[in-house]
């Protein structure tokens, strides 16, 4: 397993990049870590918005529809950051040092 920065708060951008691990990773279990954290980021960032909005409701204050619109554009970016990283199996190329590492595991 391949730990990297990751920001604490789902609110602080993450622009996290499999490049230089994937070569070296066996990918199922990468691409399993990168989106089961980034879904849970998500999940987060969703609820924390979901809240806001309620409590501005019951504040009894206009709805921000430019916010709201900010905010699903920034979570397409970041679903479609995360769709480049997650190569397709037969495009991803190994490090061959690797693969025979793994071999002798075996």
């Amino acid at each position: 397993m391949v730990t990297s920065f990751r920001p604490r708060l789902p609110s602080i951008k993450d622009d996290s990049v499999l490049m230089t691990i994937r070569p070296v990773s066996i990918v199922g279990g990468l691409y399993h870590q990168f989106a089961d954290y980034r879904f849970e980021m998500l999940q987060d960032r969703l609820r924390d918005t979901n809240r806001f909005m309620w409590d501005q409701k019951r504040a009894r204050r206009q709805f921000d529809t430019a916010s709201l619109k900010m905010f699903i554009r920034e979570h397409i970016d970041f679903l479609e950051h995360m769709d480049e990283e997650i190569v397709e199996d037969d495009k991803v190329q190994t490090d061959i040092s690797m693969t025979f590492i793994l071999a002798r595991r075996d």
